[in-house]
């Protein structure tokens, strides 16, 4: 297999990467500090030029969408949710009217995820790519979120252990039946 060594916002040095495969797994993205122009050209750019990479070579398979910080590559929100929710709010202040896990972060890290997911909606629609965005979740020795930013990736040992397909898949145990005091 061969290896091409690309800046994403270049479209053009990209797409030769996805010349005669099937499937795009897209985890690249600028995950240091609070630069916009760093994060507009890997995170925004970036993102779209996979896409038409993907589009333009005619990739067969699934696109994955994994956007900035590869342990929550995917947002929890969807393409339809409104964009001022989105960004006003966190996993745990939607589900429990706690403040957001991390005041002052910058919008525009939940923006990136948002775009990645609205442009995945786009071109699958509009070009009959098969897109499926994920949240990367995270499983403990405890079997148990252990603090509070472990409830929206939690995966427990049980739902690790047996085989399932990518679509049709039922988790076995929640994190909210923990946080409100149960035992799975």
């Amino acid at each position: 297999m061969e290896c091409v060594r690309a800046d994403i916002s270049n479209l053009e040095a990209i797409q030769p990467a996805f010349e005669g495969i099937d499937v795009v797994v897209h985890l690249a993205a600028f995950l240091g500090g609070e630069v916009w122009e760093a994060h507009l050209s890997s995170n925004i750019i970036g993102a779209y030029n996979v896409y038409e990479a993907a589009r333009r070579a005619g990739v067969a398979g699934s696109f994955l969408l994994a956007v900035a910080q590869p342990r929550r590559a995917s947002s929890k929100h969807l393409p339809t949710t409104r964009l001022s929710q989105a960004v006003t709010t966190s996993y745990l202040s939607a589900s429990s009217g706690s403040p957001p896990r991390r005041p002052g972060r910058p919008v525009f890290t939940v923006l990136q995820k948002v775009w990645g997911e609205v442009i995945g909606r786009h071109f699958s629609d509009a070009y009959g790519l098969s897109v499926l965005c994920v949240r990367i979740g995270r499983v403990n020795e405890e079997n148990r979120p252990t603090n509070l930013s472990e409830f929206s990736r939690y995966l427990s040992h049980r739902d690790i252990e047996h085989p399932r397909a990518v679509l049709g898949y039922v988790p076995q145990d929640s994190a909210e039946a923990l946080r409100w005091g149960g035992s799975k």
